[in-house]
């Protein structure tokens, strides 16, 4: 369609869901990634620098728990939004 000297597309609702499941894929990924990237820091922080008291020792790979995985799968959902 075309007014003046814009030219304006249209979207059809089929792209219009593409780009909105693109979108939560890409935020829901980003969220997951700072989350296990903090669990992570946290887990590091604690055996490294300081122990706060709230930390429970554990083995180091046990201690990190699910931040490795939120960070894989978060990489994963951002490549899924980006593709």
């Amino acid at each position: 369609m075309r007014r003046g000297n814009l030219v304006f597309a249209q979207m059809s609702p089929l792209n219009f869901r593409l780009m909105i499941r693109r979108a939560v894929y890409l935020v829901m990924g980003a969220t997951s990634c700072l989350i296990g990237a903090a669990i992570i820091l946290w887990v590091l922080y604690n055996h490294l620098i300081h122990r706060l008291p709230e930390f429970r020792p554990a083995p180091l790979i046990g201690a990190f728990g699910i931040g490795p995985v939120l960070c894989i799968v978060g990489v994963q959902w951002i490549r899924k939004a980006l593709t």
